[in-house]
């Protein structure tokens, strides 16, 4: 397994292997709050998998109104206001004004969160959205020339973002990919995150 640049949605790092459909060493891996996301970025593959909770399961001991009205004690997560599996645990010897209620806007936020996913991915195969980071984008984006010429625009940007004006610029942007490899400046823009994504999703 190895680690390459970071496409513009990814963290810092991306963990590789083996591809199973074409057997080529790009098959990357991305885990984000709930699910773990894998491409490859040579034959563009995707699939993805759920957690069984989160990236991050803090549960705690909540009161929960089951159907018929009569509360119960289960487990929620903390993080994404998952209610846990398992049955109702007894309030024998429990304290119940020291116990939380079930948080029932954390529920409704992670059911929208997990919809929003199941399109993002579903666009993901439609569009074929790797294509833009096949094996050679992603070794041209590790390239000391890139490296050198992405701290230029950084520079030149006074590592500011050229969209919104307002955040510190974290990535350099491609206004177009007609010269790939021996970009003009005025080819590239210094843009935040939030920025970044708002353009790539022009795209899809």
């Amino acid at each position: 397994m190895n680690y390459s640049e970071k496409p513009f949605w990814a963290n810092e790092y991306l963990l590789t292997e083996n591809c199973p459909k074409c057997g080529v060493d790009t098959f990357t891996h991305y885990t984000n709050k709930y699910v773990i996301e894998k491409w490859c970025l040579n034959c563009r593959y995707f699939t993805y998998s759920w957690l069984s909770c989160c990236i991050n399961p803090e549960p705690i001991k909540v009161i929960y109104y089951m159907k018929d009205g009569r509360p119960s004690q289960r487990e929620q997560c903390l993080n994404c206001g998952k209610l846990l599996f398992g049955k109702a645990i007894s309030f024998k010897g429990v304290d119940q004004e020291k116990l939380r209620y079930f948080d029932e806007s954390a529920k409704y936020n992670r059911e929208n969160e997990i919809d929003f996913l199941k399109t993002d991915f579903e666009k993901k195969k439609k569009y074929n959205f790797s294509l833009r980071y096949q094996k050679g984008y992603i070794d041209y984006l590790k390239s000391e020339k890139w490296k050198e010429l992405r701290l230029e625009i950084m520079k030149r940007d006074n590592f500011l973002c050229k969209k919104c004006k307002t955040e510190k610029a974290c990535h350099v942007h491609h206004l177009t990919y007609e010269r790939l490899g021996r970009e003009r400046l005025e080819d590239l823009i210094s843009i935040c995150l939030d920025c970044h994504k708002k353009e790539h999703d022009k795209d899809m």
